[in-house]
């Protein structure tokens, strides 16, 4: 366990990994007021690309994006600790660590950080934002056949279930037009 400064007198505890990221930068302290109570946060402002991007602190420590809520299990907001964070998604279910692997087993499949979801994409071209993996392979596989249509089978994913999961859903189809057409 590591001490960073803040603005305001204010210290903040984080992981002995999180500090050596940490200390290179100088953390400010922001105000926030939950169910009626102050409470103190560490942030910095970012300007990459001519845009202000806020960096919390607690959210560095988590490593999840801002689609997910953050909560302290002893209600010290100063206190970063792996052990103390609480991850939850937006109806307040609890997420492990592990679900957050950037990697996907499909190509051009990778989980996108910053939004929360998976993404297709052929070459640094965005095909689209998935829910869940399979979607996104599924729109791979599709702009693959568009752009080549005798690609490789190494191109391509193979996804066992595609066939019975396009049957037993048939509101895939309305969605796959939507996005390809």
């Amino acid at each position: 366990m590591q001490e960073i400064l803040l603005t305001r007198k204010f210290k903040c505890f984080v992981d002995d990994s999180l500090y050596e990221v940490a200390r290179n930068y100088k953390w400010c302290t922001q105000e926030t007021r939950a169910n009626g109570a102050t409470n103190y946060i560490g942030k910095r402002k970012v300007v990459p690309y001519s845009m202000d991007v806020i960096v919390y602190l607690y959210r560095l420590a988590a490593g999840v994006p801002c689609c997910f809520r953050v909560r302290f299990k002893d209600d010290n907001w100063l206190n970063y600790q792996h052990s103390n964070l609480r991850i939850e998604d937006k109806r307040g279910r609890v997420y492990h660590y592990h679900k957050f692997n950037k990697e996907s087993r499909y190509n051009g499949v990778v989980f996108d950080l910053y939004y929360g979801v998976w993404r297709a994409e052929f070459h640094k071209l965005v095909i689209g934002f998935y829910n869940n993996e399979v979607d996104a392979a599924r729109a791979y596989n599709i702009k693959i056949r568009e752009i080549y249509p005798n690609a490789y089978k190494t191109k391509i994913n193979s996804i066992p279930i595609l066939k019975k999961y396009e049957e037993l859903n048939p509101r895939y189809m309305k969605r796959r037009y939507m996005h390809h057409g």
